[in-house]
């Protein structure tokens, strides 16, 4: 298993505490980033399941109403079964997903554990610098799961928009084939 990169004891010494807010802050940045990306991933997909239930239940309900073995069935046929694709990966998409919250719960930061572990020696910027370091750790373990999450996500939304755009090309065809053959 790959060592995740993380701040020296000998860097953590080295380093002023304010470098080390610095990259705090920037890391926390990323993270409302990363989590801004998957509000907005999941908006679109809300904006695309609708449009795809309302194609689904008017290609249905023609069907229902005009089912009749042609060309123009067959094409509805055709775009129906990419829809219900499409539909299935953004369901992908809209389920229960992996979300990592800023900040951690209080019995997570570990006050006591860290207040027994120093002595009246260890100095106050060099308390906040062990503590930033551990969650400048915290941080970086959520940014990578959410970037995974979220390429994760963008990829099913990719297929779902892919599989409509072949429902499509497939109908014509389907439609062309069946009209002139």
């Amino acid at each position: 298993m790959e060592e995740k990169y993380k701040i020296t004891d000998e860097n953590l010494m080295i380093l002023s505490l304010e470098v080390i807010k610095f990259f705090h802050e920037s890391m926390k940045e990323r993270l409302k980033d990363l989590i801004q990306t998957s509000r907005d991933t999941t908006e679109r997909s809300y904006k695309l399941i609708s449009i795809y239930i309302g194609l689904l239940t008017f290609g249905f309900g023609y069907l229902y109403a005009n089912l009749d073995f042609n060309a123009t069935c067959y094409a509805i046929i055709t775009l129906l079964i990419g829809i219900i694709r499409a539909t299935y990966f953004i369901l992908l998409v809209l389920l229960p997903r992996t979300y990592m919250p800023m900040g951690r719960n209080f019995d997570e930061l570990q006050p006591n554990e860290y207040a027994n572990g120093w002595n009246e020696k260890v100095t106050t910027e060099l308390q906040q610098k062990l503590i930033l370091r551990n969650e400048i750790i915290s941080l970086n373990d959520a940014i990578e799961t959410q970037h995974k999450s979220n390429i994760k996500r963008v990829e099913q939304y990719r297929h779902s928009l892919n599989s409509t755009i072949w429902g499509i090309v497939a109908s014509v065809v389907i439609f062309i084939l069946f009209s002139f053959f």
